[in-house]
């Protein structure tokens, strides 16, 4: 039986309940020893001060001043500092029922990647995806004005939460396509190239009709192989990951507009209307116009 606690972050943070975001800083923090643990939430680690280790499961990231971690929800990881400690703001969201702020559109495919609103969209590489702000100036100064108006809320807080949460996601993105970003594997078990060239060019594409022939050539390997070869290494096949990054493009658009459920379809990729319901419904239970009607309802209550 796995033991491992998963902390209900979504209940003891008013603010991530209130406003799909919460901030926690923990200055002079000192863990020696791995404390496995998870959070009910997508958990973003951002390192102010001080070095240590953040581990996933048997692997091990270097933590330094810039290092910023973005956590898959509930996935087991633990910070282990040196002696000395270290300064970390833990930034919690929860973009399956709360929308994140819409960002410019050469970034949103990026956001989709880093930021992940389906918690069962889960395979090898987003468990935890890590990156270092050479200047981490900006990225600061937005989780220390986010800390101040969620814990010690002011008139006005939510206009100014939501404008520094799409600050410091547009940050996160841009540092991301600048800077690139490490999946959650060790260095001695790196995927091959061709696995992440095919996988960003779904990030990047999956408005488009792609067929598996045209994504083997792309990499000019067979399509066979890449089928195989794929769902060995990311734990679901070319068509799920293709489908699931379609799917969050529609959950953004029906949390974030008023867009007919057609528009929203064929904005996604998806060639016609039946189709997209049959695929929403399979993996979200809900009809699109359903999946509408119970988040407008959550947002009300």
């Amino acid at each position: 039986m796995n033991t491992t606690p998963i902390l209900n972050v979504r209940d003891q943070l008013p603010s991530l309940k209130q406003h799909g975001v919460a901030v926690e800083y923990y200055p002079d923090y000192i863990n020696l020893a791995q404390d496995p643990h998870g959070v009910d939430a997508l958990l973003v680690s951002f390192t102010v001060r001080g070095t240590g280790w953040h581990w996933i499961n048997d692997t091990a990231f270097p933590e330094s001043p810039g290092s910023l971690g973005i956590t898959h929800y509930g996935e087991v990881h633990s910070i282990v500092t040196d002696p000395a400690g270290m300064h970390i703001y833990n930034l919690y969201l929860d973009p399956r029922t709360y929308p994140l702020p819409s960002i410019p559109p050469k970034l949103n495919n990026m956001l989709h990647v880093l930021f992940s609103n389906r918690e069962a969209f889960r395979h090898r590489l987003n468990l935890s995806i890590h990156m270092h702000f050479p200047d981490p100036t900006l990225p600061l100064q937005c989780l220390q004005t986010l800390h101040r108006e969620t814990t010690q809320p002011s008139i006005g807080s939510a206009a100014v939460i939501q404008a520094m949460l799409r600050v410091f996601l547009i940050a996160c993105c841009r540092n991301a396509l600048n800077e690139g970003i490490a999946p959650s594997v060790a260095d001695d078990d790196q995927p091959p190239a061709w696995l992440l060239n095919t996988c960003r060019f779904l990030d990047e594409n999956y408005q488009l009709p792609i067929t598996l022939d045209q994504l083997a050539e792309r990499v000019d390997i067979s399509r066979g192989y890449l089928c195989r070869a794929f769902k060995k290494q990311m734990g679901l096949s070319v068509v799920e990951y293709f489908t699931e990054r379609r799917i969050q493009h529609a959950i953004q658009l029906l949390q974030d507009t008023d867009d007919k459920i057609l528009s929203i379809a064929l904005d996604s990729g998806f060639s016609d209307l039946s189709h997209f319901n049959r695929v929403f419904k399979k993996l979200n239970n809900l009809s699109p116009a359903a999946y509408r009607t119970r988040f407008s309802d959550n947002q009300a209550g």
